[in-house]
């Protein structure tokens, strides 16, 4: 008789906490999509960014270049100030590297090489710029 008469209080409990879960895991997934909006736009404005300062560092440098001690230090100068960065290498029309600056390696002159054949100098040829590998931390 004891047992009985809580069967119709354990069925609407077992529905009551279906029903609770679902709710839950439905508001889970809306939340989930908020952040992946969020966090897509906040991306995009990175990369934007990134691509402004990319552009600044270019039009700077092909208007004040001159000698190879002003290069680098320009270069080294563009690095340090948007830690954003690791490496950073300017590339001249044919391919060849003129200087490149890492934040955590030296680089020295022997180490610098011939891009005119790899994917990232061809696709620069094709659509002025190349975003190659992004990491986030």
């Amino acid at each position: 008789v004891f047992s009985i008469g809580f069967l119709p209080l354990l069925t609407v409990i077992g529905i009551f906490i279906m029903l609770f879960r679902e709710t839950q895991r439905q508001h889970a997934v809306a939340m989930e999509a908020d952040v992946t909006r969020v966090v897509s736009k906040e991306i995009e404005s990175f990369i934007i960014s990134q691509f402004t300062v990319l552009k600044n560092i270019a039009t700077t440098y092909t208007a004040f270049s001159s000698s190879k001690p002003l290069d680098d230090a320009f270069l080294e100068r563009a690095l340090f100030t948007n830690s954003d960065f690791v490496e950073l290498s300017i590339v001249d029309a044919a391919g060849t590297e003129v200087s490149r600056k890492h934040t955590l390696l030296a680089v020295m002159p022997r180490d610098l090489a011939d891009r005119s054949d790899k994917e990232e100098f061809l696709r620069v040829k094709e659509q002025t710029f190349y975003l190659g590998p992004v990491y986030f931390v």
